[in-house]
C-alpha cells in the first residue's frame, strides 16, 4: 500500500457517517499499529536532532476495564461458545517537548496500544510499563536539561514516585572504583523528576461523595440504564441519517456575522477540530427544513459535511456516577439536540 492509498483509506475510515465492516476493523488495527510507531519514531528523532536543547517528557497512563467477546470452536466437534469477559487493560500516552535552535517548542506525541493488565495491576505492575513504554531521555543521547513528568492515580503516586526517582538514581551511579566527572556531575543535577496526582480522580470523587445525600443507588442505576440505552439504539437511528437529510436539506442565507456564528458554536462545546464545518455550514432548522448556507449548493461533498454535523448532535455520553451531573455540557447538547431531531430549539424549551 502506498502514500496515496494508506491517506485514501484512512480518511474513508475516519467519516463519522461510515459504519466499518469486519474487513475494516481489521485494517483499523494495522493502520493503529503503522501510526503507534511512527509517532515513536518521530519522538526519538526529535530528540535526536537537538540533543544539546532542554527537553520535557510527561508520561501518563491510567487503568480501565471493558468486556470482551470471546468465541471458542473446537474442530474437533460441533461445538461453539459465545461469552464475555472482563479485561484489564492500562493506556498510555507520553508528550515530548524540545526547545529548537529558535527557542521554539517542539513538540511530539507518544501513543502505543492497550497493554493488557493479566499479569497483575499494582504498582510495579505499572512501573515496569512505563519503563517499556519509553526509554530514559539520557540513553537517547540528551545532554541538556531534562524534566520528566509522570501523571498518576492518587493511589499509585507514592509508590510510582519511589519507583521512578530510585530509576534515575541507579542510572547515574557508578562502581566503586568509578570516577564522577564534572559532566556525569550536572547532568545528574540537572535531570528532573516529578511524580503528579491526576486531579481529575480527586474531582470526580468530591462529586461522587458530595451528591451521596441527595441521589440514591437507585437513580444513578436509572440514570445510566437510560444513558445506555440511548447510547445503544443509536446505531439504528445512524442508518437513517441519509434518509433524513435527502428529506429535511436545504439551502438559505443566513443573517448573523461570521464572529457571531464562531462564539455560537463555541459555546455549544464544539470542539476546534470540528469548528470551521459547523462554521462554514452553520446548520440550523427552520420549519421542517435544515438550512445551511447556499454558498454550499454547488459543493460535492456538502452532503457528507452535514452529516458530520448531524451525527456529532446525535451523540450521547457515557453514563458515570459523575459524569450525568455535568450541568454545562448537558445545557449545550439540549440544544444540539434539535439538529438532530428537526426541531427548532425554542420548540424543545416548550
Amino acid at each position: 500500500m502506498n502514500a496515496a492509498e494508506f491517506t485514501d483509506n484512512v480518511r474513508r475510515l475516519s467519516r463519522p457517517a461510515y459504519i466499518n465492516t469486519h474487513k475494516d476493523k481489521r485494517l483499523v488495527k494495522k493502520f493503529s499499529h503503522v501510526i503507534c510507531v511512527y509517532l515513536r519514531r518521530a519522538a526519538e528523532r526529535l530528540i535526536g536532532f537537538y540533543p544539546s536543547s532542554p527537553v520535557l517528557y510527561a508520561y501518563l497512563s491510567d487503568g480501565w476495564g471493558c468486556y470482551v467477546e470471546e468465541t471458542f470452536i473446537d474442530p474437533s466437534c460441533v461445538v461453539v461458545r459465545k461469552g464475555r469477559s472482563r479485561a484489564e487493560f492500562l493506556l498510555e500516552r507520553g508528550i515530548v517537548k524540545v526547545l529548537d535552535d529558535n527557542d521554539d517548542v517542539r513538540m511530539a506525541m507518544i501513543l502505543s496500544h492497550p497493554r493488557g493488565m493479566t499479569l497483575g495491576k499494582k504498582a510495579w505492575n505499572v512501573f515496569t510499563a512505563a519503563c517499556d513504554f519509553f526509554p530514559l531521555l539520557r540513553t537517547l543521547g540528551v545532554e541538556s536539561f531534562v524534566i520528566n513528568i509522570v501523571v498518576q492515580d492518587g493511589l499509585f503516586v507514592a509508590p510510582i514516585s519511589r519507583h521512578v526517582h530510585a530509576l534515575h538514581t541507579l542510572y547515574y551511579m557508578r562502581d566503586e572504583d568509578g570516577d564522577v566527572d564534572e559532566k556525569h556531575y550536572t547532568m545528574k543535577n540537572s535531570d528532573l523528576v516529578f511524580v503528579v496526582k491526576c486531579i481529575s480522580h480527586s474531582i470526580c470523587n468530591a462529586c461522587k461523595w458530595g451528591l451521596a445525600d441527595l441521589v440514591s443507588e437507585r437513580i444513578v442505576d436509572d440514570s445510566y440504564i437510560v444513558m445506555e440505552s440511548l447510547r445503544g439504539g443509536s446505531t439504528f437511528l445512524l442508518q437513517h441519517v441519509a434518509q433524513f437529510l435527502q428529506a429535511s436539506l436545504a439551502f438559505g442565507p443566513c443573517t448573523e456575522t461570521e464572529e457571531d456564528i464562531v462564539r455560537f458554536w463555541e459555546f455549544l462545546g464544539v470542539p476546534i477540530d470540528l469548528m470551521d464545518l459547523f462554521v462554514e455550514l452553520h446548520p440550523r432548522f427552520v420549519g421542517n427544513q435544515l438550512l445551511v448556507r447556499p454558498t454550499l449548493e454547488g459543493d460535492v461533498d456538502c452532503f457528507e459535511k452535514a452529516s458530520t454535523c448531524v451525527m456529532f448532535a446525535m451523540r450521547w455520553l457515557r453514563c458515570t456516577e459523575t459524569r450525568w451531573a455535568r450541568k454545562g455540557v448537558s445545557a449545550r447538547a439540549f440544544f444540539l439536540e434539535p439538529i438532530a431531531r428537526g426541531r427548532r430549539a425554542s420548540q424543545a424549551l416548550r
